[in-house]
């Protein structure tokens, strides 16, 4: 948990990150595949994970980092993505984290 004032922390309450459990060997593929399917960019590389914001000065980022339990069942929280030309529906990023698509009108 990182508290108001941490360095990496762009604001003052709120959501401040959303973190997926990644496996150090899958970090690389899934920056990349969020990237592409969210947008967003790479903003820190670290040997914990990799963090991603929309801008570089968005407040939320999402962070990726090793598991701190292997995966047992479903996720409690799972993404919800908003684009025009996917699918609707529940689906699983490279990792085995589910998100959910929405479609934009």
């Amino acid at each position: 948990m990182l508290r108001p004032g941490h360095p990496v922390l762009l604001t003052d309450s709120g959501i401040a990150a959303i973190c997926l459990d990644v496996a150090e060997e899958d970090c690389h593929k899934q920056a990349a595949f969020w990237q592409a399917q969210a947008d967003w960019n790479v903003t820190e590389y670290h040997p914990w994970g990799v963090r991603l914001r929309r801008t570089p000065t968005s407040t939320v980022s999402l962070v990726m980092g090793p598991p701190a339990a292997p995966k047992a069942a479903r996720n409690r929280l799972r993404l919800e993505v908003t684009q025009r030309d996917w699918e609707t529906g529940e689906f699983s990023d490279a990792g085995g984290n589910e998100f959910h698509v929405t479609c934009q009108p």
